[in-house]
């Protein structure tokens, strides 16, 4: 009777062809992540919970199933093995795109804490992982840089683009990987306009 099947739909809750209506309603997500997030009932949950947290579904979906996925497909247990909470997983998503991490650190971030929970501002502290996007702070680096490889500054003089690429991994190898990669080449480029006057 309709009693039944009322108590029914309850107990088997959303299904699959629902839930891929409601996603493409509500998140603005490709066909393809859809249906990788509702493959997994386990993976949607985490999705929606990290929404919750921080709106930003695109990049929510993006870290999922990219990087989240990576790590737990490694994991001999799969989903049962992650122990990061949804609040935990928004904040590496927020602070890369606040650009306080940059994607290496992120990525880190996260594998320390997907089967831990642990505290990702600890994390970052313990580590040393806030990304430095002060130009104060880079400036010395970024002349050390231009200094050192006069070869990849006359590259770059010379109409050559990709020199600049070069410099600034220069920079993020002096700083460990800490520094933000697209201020580093905003200042890269300043300094070699001054050097070869208009370009």
């Amino acid at each position: 009777d309709d009693v039944m099947i009322s108590r029914q739909k309850e107990y088997v809750g959303e299904l699959p062809i629902a839930k891929k209506e409601r996603f493409q309603k509500e998140y603005a997500l490709s066909q393809k992540e859809i249906d990788v997030l509702i493959s997994d009932l386990n993976l949607a949950n985490f999705f929606e919970a990290s929404v919750k947290v921080l709106n930003n579904p695109k990049n929510i979906a993006n870290w999922l199933l990219g990087p989240f996925l990576e790590l737990m497909n490694s994991l001999e247990g799969g989903f049962a093995e992650i122990r990061i909470e949804p609040e935990n997983f928004a904040k590496i998503v927020q602070y890369f795109l606040q650009g306080k991490i940059n994607n290496l650190a992120a990525k880190k971030i996260l594998s320390r804490c997907i089967t831990t929970n642990k505290d990702v501002d600890t994390i970052i502290g313990d580590e040393g992982l806030m990304q430095v996007s002060g130009e104060d702070q880079l400036l010395e680096f970024v002349e050390e840089v231009v200094k050192e490889n006069a070869r990849a500054v006359n590259d770059f003089l010379e109409g050559r683009q990709e020199a600049i690429m070069f410099l600034v991994g220069q920079v993020m190898k002096k700083t460990k990987g800490k520094a933000n990669p697209k201020v580093v080449k905003d200042m890269i480029q300043k300094q070699l306009i001054k050097k070869g006057g208009t370009l």
